[in-house]
């Protein structure tokens, strides 16, 4: 029975899920300014808005990398499954 095939498949199953769930929490970072109540000046708020999604773009970035990392490991593991499984070990 291939046991470290078998192993490897369910660790690469379990790592590939995990980076699918940190890019959809990389997708629902949401657009929060700084501001309770928003100025009534344009400039300000435009600036406020501005910092707001340049902040979130920076955390969804940072989300995104550890997810795509995820990813590599998982494909890394689905192939050493495969390997394992062709060599019977």
């Amino acid at each position: 029975m291939p046991v470290f095939s078998l192993l490897f498949a369910g660790l690469a199953c379990g790592s590939g899920l995990w980076a699918a769930d940190e890019w959809w929490k990389a997708s629902r970072i949401p657009v929060v300014p700084a501001w309770h109540v928003e100025p009534g000046e344009v400039t300000s708020s435009m600036q406020g808005w501005m910092a707001a999604i340049m902040a979130a773009s920076d955390q969804s970035n940072r989300q995104n990398a550890r997810a795509a990392i995820w990813t590599g490991v998982s494909v890394a593991l689905s192939g050493l499954a495969a390997f394992l499984g062709a060599v019977k070990l």
